[in-house]
C-alpha cells in the first residue's frame, strides 16, 4: 500500500504550500521539473460553503490547497457571498511580504542539512534530487521539515511552481477579494501555523523527512495523488476527500499523532474563537472565511465548535439553473451557473 499520511498532512495547511511556493516566485530556488498530463473534471455541483447565521450574516468557505482550472471556475453561489461580504478572512494573509518573510523565517537553518542528516539518507536523497536537475549541495541552508515539503512540490510541480496559482484555491480567493476592493486578513499568522513544523525536534523532522522521500518515490511509481483529492474536492464527497487524506494515518507513530492535533484540533480551537471573535466586535461586518475543508470536518470541526458557542450554521444550496438564464459574465455548465477562471 502506498503510504500517503506525510503527502495529506501537508495539503491540510495552506501557509505551508503558499511559502514554498513564494520561493520560486522570489527567485530562492528555482528547480525545473517535467509537467504530467491532468485528468480532465468537471467544477464543483455543491461547494463546501456555509452561513453564520444572524442580522448580518457570515459565510465559512471549505478551499482545497491546490488550484486547477476546474477548482477555481466558481459556482455563482460562492461568488455572489464573497461579493456581498465586507472582508475576506484566509488561514493566513496571503500577500506577498507576509509570504516572503515567513519562507526567510522558516527555510534556513544555522547548521548545514548534510551534517545534520543520516549518511544513509542523505544519500538517497542527494540521488531523488539530482533527478529533479537540483542537489542537496543546493539545499543545505534549508530545515530538515522544509525539505520534506518541498519534495511534494518537486514532484508535483503541476500544482505548484507550474500551476497559474501556485498558491491553491485560498490565493485565488485572496487575488479576487483585493480586486473588489475588499478588506484582507489572516484568522492565524503564519508563526502560529509554521510552529507546527518549526517546533519540532531534530529526530522528528529527520523522521518527517525520510518519511517524506520515501512517499514521492513510491508515489512516482503509482501515479498521482492529488488526483483522488481534488475529485472527492469537486464531486463534494468531504467524507471520501478526508478518508483519502488519513487513509494511512497511523495514530500509534507519535509523530504524526503529534502533528495532526497541532495541525486540526488546536488550530480548530484557536480560529474557531478568532471568527467568533470578529462577528462580536463588527456585528455589522459580512465576513467570507475561507479555510481548508479538513476543518469542517471530525468531532471538534469549525461547524461544531461555533454551534457550541450559540450560533447557527446553516449549509448554502446551489441550485440547478434548468429553467433560468446565467447573470452577465457567467457560465452555464450541466444547467448550472459558474464564474469562469481568469488568468492572472
Amino acid at each position: 500500500m502506498i503510504k500517503k499520511q506525510h503527502l495529506t498532512i501537508i495539503t491540510v495547511t495552506i501557509v505551508i504550500i503558499a511559502i514554498i511556493v513564494a520561493g520560486f516566485q522570489f527567485g530562492l530556488f528555482n528547480f525545473g521539473a517535467e509537467k504530467e498530463e491532468k485528468e480532465t473534471m468537471q467544477p464543483t455541483t455543491a461547494p463546501f460553503l456555509w452561513r453564520i447565521e444572524g442580522e448580518t450574516p457570515s459565510y465559512l468557505y471549505g478551499s482545497i490547497h491546490v488550484a486547477t482550472e476546474e477548482i477555481v471556475t466558481l459556482p455563482n453561489v460562492v461568488m455572489a457571498a464573497l461579493t456581498r461580504s465586507d472582508a475576506l478572512y484566509t488561514e493566513i494573509k496571503l500577500d506577498f511580504d507576509t509570504q516572503y518573510d515567513a519562507a526567510l523565517f522558516s527555510a534556513f537553518n544555522t547548521d548545514k542539512l548534510e551534517d545534520i542528516l543520516p549518511d544513509e539518507l542523505a544519500k538517497d536523497l542527494d540521488s531523488y534530487l539530482k533527478t529533479k536537475e537540483t542537489s542537496l549541495e543546493q539545499l543545505n541552508s534549508f530545515k530538515p521539515w522544509f525539505i520534506a515539503i518541498y519534495l511534494i512540490q518537486l514532484e508535483y510541480p503541476q500544482y505548484f511552481s507550474e500551476s497559474e496559482y501556485p498558491g491553491g484555491l485560498d490565493q485565488y480567493i485572496w487575488d479576487l477579494a483585493v480586486s473588489m476592493g475588499k478588506e484582507t486578513y489572516g484568522l492565524e499568522t503564519p508563526y502560529e501555523q509554521l510552529g507546527v513544523f518549526d517546533d519540532l525536534n531534530e529526530s522528528e523532522e529527520i523522521q518527517l523527512l525520510s518519511d517524506s522521500l520515501d512517499d514521492v518515490v513510491a508515489n512516482s511509481t503509482y501515479g498521482d495523488p492529488f488526483i483522488g483529492l481534488i475529485d472527492a474536492y469537486l464531486e463534494s464527497d468531504l467524507e471520501t476527500y478526508l478518508e483519502l487524506e488519513y487513509q494511512d494515518y497511523e495514530e500509534s507513530d507519535p509523530l504524526y499523532a503529534k502533528l495532526m492535533t497541532r495541525l486540526l484540533t488546536v488550530r480548530n480551537i484557536k480560529m474557531a474563537e478568532r471568527i467568533s471573535e470578529n462577528i462580536t466586535k463588527n456585528s455589522d461586518k459580512r465576513f467570507f472565511f475561507t479555510i481548508g475543508s479538513a476543518h469542517f470536518h471530525g468531532e471538534d470541526n469549525i461547524i461544531t465548535l461555533l454551534e457550541e458557542k450559540g450560533y447557527t450554521v446553516t449549509p448554502v444550496e446551489f441550485d440547478k439553473c434548468s429553467t433560468c438564464g446565467c447573470n452577465e459574465g457567467e457560465l452555464k455548465i450541466n444547467d448550472r451557473c459558474y464564474y469562469p477562471y481568469s488568468p492572472p
